[in-house]
Parts: structure tokens; C-alpha cells; sequence
């Protein structure tokens, strides 16, 4: 068997292993199913015009070397290796075993009836049903609070020679304004929990 490389394909003297002769004197790979289940169609070899068969390089088969070969004939396992026996199907289980599983088996048992509960109450109420309005003034005078923190701090940075961008600029601006807003709103929070 003779092989002559070219630039991106092998030409052969004799038809490559696994390759079919069809009655009409063409040769194809035959087709072949890939490990995810899809078929390969087969594929033609050409014959060139000086007898020998065009094998594109894909189909050529790697070049394996001695010690590579060596190691896919060595054994997987030592010598008188056996696998481990089976575990019994049928074992007991301990206990402390099932305890657990009943104490899984409860606590299913109890989320599905909350949740059923739940169902039938009208559904899950959202998050602004629940709260109270004095809830809401609290978050309200909270973020204003850090708001107005967060400009003070940018007015000692900007007095201790810091040059602000326009946003921060803006941000400064806006002083009196979340002062004022944030008086109402520790009032009107003040109202609601008299």
C-alpha cells in the first residue's frame, strides 16, 4: 500500500479499509451513524487520473504510534482485579434512616397544604397589600436620610478642593429639595404612629 500526501489529500494505490466498490466502478464510504444517533451520508472517492483513489484527509486514519497502540492493548485493571459486588436492593435501612425520611415525608406533607391553604385564601397578595402605610413612611424616611447623607458627604469632599462632575454637581443642587421631602415624610411617619 502506497500513500502519497498531497496538499490536502492522500492518494492511494488501493482502495482505503472500510471503502465499498459499487457495480458501476465507483468506490463511497459507506453511510455510518454518529455517536449522537444522526446519520453520516456516505461519501464518493474519486479517481484520479493516473489510477489512484483521492482520500480526503478527514478519512485518513491518524497515525498511532508503537507506545500508543502499546497502551490501548494494556489492560484497564490490574490482574485479578473483579468489580465490586452489587449493593442488595433489598437492604434495611437504619433508624436513624428512617426517621429522616419521615421527617422529609412531614415537612412535604406541611408545604403542600400552606400552599394549598394559600390557594384557596385568593392567592399571594403583593408585597405593597402587605405592608402598612407606616411601613412605607419608614423606607421612605430611610432612603431620604442616606440621600441627604450622601450630598452632605459630597459637599465636604467638593470644600476640601474635590472638582464634581455634573451629575454630582446636580446631585448638590438638590439639597433643599430632599430636606424639605424628608421633614414631610418623618411627619406624616410621626401621624401614623400616634
Amino acid at each position: 500500500e502506497t500513500r502519497v500526501a498531497m496538499a490536502n489529500f492522500v492518494a492511494m494505490e488501493e482502495l482505503p479499509p472500510g471503502a465499498l466498490l459499487k457495480d458501476d466502478g465507483t468506490a463511497v464510504f459507506p453511510a455510518t451513524k454518529r455517536p449522537d444517533g444522526t446519520l453520516r451520508k456516505e461519501r464518493p472517492i474519486r479517481k484520479l487520473p493516473d489510477g489512484r483513489w483521492y482520500i480526503p484527509q478527514d478519512e485518513v486514519k491518524a497515525f498511532q504510534t508503537k507506545a500508543h497502540r502499546m497502551r490501548e492493548a494494556r489492560p484497564k485493571h490490574p490482574p485479578g482485579w473483579a468489580p465490586p459486588p452489587e449493593p442488595e436492593a433489598t437492604a434495611q435501612k437504619s433508624k436513624n434512616q428512617k426517621k429522616n425520611e419521615a421527617r422529609r415525608r412531614k415537612k412535604a406533607e406541611a408545604a403542600a397544604a400552606a400552599a394549598a391553604e394559600e390557594r384557596q385564601e385568593g392567592g399571594a397578595r403583593g408585597a405593597a397589600e402587605s405592608e402598612s402605610p407606616a411601613d412605607n413612611a419608614a423606607k421612605k424616611v430611610k432612603s431620604l436620610k442616606k440621600k441627604l447623607k450622601q450630598i452632605d458627604d459630597l459637599v465636604a469632599k467638593i470644600d476640601g478642593g474635590y472638582e464634581p462632575n455634573e451629575e454630582q454637581t446636580e446631585k448638590v443642587s438638590k439639597r433643599d429639595e430632599v430636606s424639605t421631602s424628608l421633614k414631610e415624610a418623618e411627619d406624616l411617619l410621626a401621624s401614623l404612629q400616634v
